[in-house]
């Protein structure tokens, strides 16, 4: 497993769903954006809190449920402790400590799954396959 660096200590500041793209987007510190188009989770006090498809989705409650808004109440002001990427799939695990986790499972052989961007034009892209791309290219 990879693990981004550039990425732990930031704070989870803002989540959004963007209609037009269908991505959702966590905002962290130092302007760093996750945009999400694959499937994801959000692991809170050791079961599932949110799941992507939960937005909009009644459930026999009174009212809708509101994904951003659960989200926000879920991740805001947690520090990134690890951002971790399968090697093969380039599935994510952004772990959050005390039992808090965001999964994103990386589903599709042809579209990206997710972009990481961060100041300066630093770019993690998981591409449809499982690839991972990195701007600018970092050396191994």
């Amino acid at each position: 497993m990879k693990s981004v660096a550039w990425v732990r200590g930031l704070t989870c500041e803002s989540i959004a769903y963007d209609a037009d793209t269908y991505e959702w987007v966590f905002g962290f510190g130092n302007g760093v954006s996750f945009r999400v188009a694959a499937p994801w989770r959000i692991i809170a006090a050791g079961r599932i809190g949110l799941g992507h498809e939960d937005h909009g989705q009644q459930f026999g409650l009174p009212r809708p449920v509101d994904g951003v808004s659960l989200a926000t109440d879920l991740l805001r002001g947690r520090a990134v402790r690890d951002f971790g990427i399968a090697t093969v799939s380039s599935d994510v695990t952004l772990d959050f400590g005390d039992g808090y986790l965001l999964e994103v499972f990386n589903s599709s052989a042809g579209y990206e799954g997710w972009t990481l961007s961060g100041s300066g034009g630093r770019q993690v892209v998981a591409q449809g396959g499982g690839n991972l791309v990195e701007f600018p290219t970092v050396a191994r």
